[in-house]
């Protein structure tokens, strides 16, 4: 149901699980995830911090409850939430890239590109993902950041013509390519 966008139908079946075992962490966790499905996040951070509290070596528990901080614009709680849960399970991409959106905001462009190459490094993930990155580094104008991003989503396939079609908007892009890209 949850899957399907049905969170009243999830959140009813939910709450009367808890009735018969107030302790079910899945029923603490499913109706947070609910509740920050419909922008509640009063009670999504309620409920996800129990199911914390029911089991807190759960890196998707710690990443739900990191989402929730960081949309509360806590984004120092929200890292420290991704690192732990990094801790618990290295290649975490949920919590990779949380931590690539906060350092993004702070304009950490570095820390936030190693993130982002973390989670699709030795993957065969399509071109889009580093598109979308190169894009959200140009509306920061962290041209050089772009470009990496831009070059790793053409490696991956995605058309040299996009790239161009960037540089006509964004001039500064074309100093920061590499090789036959930059012509």
């Amino acid at each position: 149901m949850v899957g399907q966008g049905k969170y009243a139908e999830a959140m009813t079946y939910f709450r009367q699980t808890l009735a018969y075992n107030p302790l079910s962490y899945d029923a603490h966790t499913n109706l947070g995830v609910c509740y920050l499905k419909q922008g509640n996040l009063d009670s999504a951070l309620l409920m996800t911090r129990i199911a914390d509290g029911l089991n807190p070596y759960n890196s998707s528990t710690i990443n739900n409850l990191a989402t929730i901080y960081m949309r509360l614009q806590q984004d120092e709680r929200a890292e420290d939430l991704f690192l732990k849960s990094l801790v618990i399970d290295s290649t975490e991409h949920n919590a990779l890239a949380g931590l690539a959106s906060i350092c993004a905001r702070r304009g950490e462009f570095d820390r936030s590109l190693e993130y982002v190459t973390r989670i699709y490094a030795g993957s065969a993930v399509t071109y889009d993902y580093f598109r979308q990155a190169g894009d959200a580094y140009l509306e920061r104008h962290a041209y050089s950041h772009a470009a990496r991003a831009y070059e790793y989503a053409v490696e991956r396939g995605l058309d040299p013509g996009y790239v161009l079609d960037m540089q006509k908007v964004h001039p500064q892009l074309k100093q920061h390519l590499r090789g036959k890209r930059n012509q």
